[in-house]
């Protein structure tokens, strides 16, 4: 069973509906950058997320998310890419919902 302590199981059984990839990973960085962890979840349509949890000196509950397609960061034609910061745990559910839906 995997754990996700940064997200609710409320929020983990929302973002997984219909994923075909949903994994765990923990970054901790030694040299002064803050630790965070991370989960990737991935649709059939060949969308998906890597959702990054990063705690401030506030204690703020930030989420930020990248929208990947076939593994990679997604760009548009123009090379922008699609990364929302200082999420909401709500936010981040409906991010996926979105993105589930592209």
């Amino acid at each position: 069973m995997m754990h996700f302590s940064f997200l609710s199981p409320n929020t983990i059984a929302k973002i997984a509906r219909g994923a075909v990839l949903l994994e765990q990973n923990y970054y901790y960085h030694s040299h002064g950058w803050c630790n965070h962890y991370c989960v990737r979840v991935a649709y059939p349509n060949g969308y998906g997320a890597s959702i990054v949890f990063v705690s401030n000196s506030d204690d703020k509950k930030c989420w930020e998310i990248a929208i990947q397609k076939d593994g990679e960061l997604w760009t548009d034609d123009d090379g922008l890419d699609y990364i929302w910061s200082d999420l909401t745990e709500e936010g981040v559910v409906e991010t996926c919902d979105h993105i589930y839906f592209m």
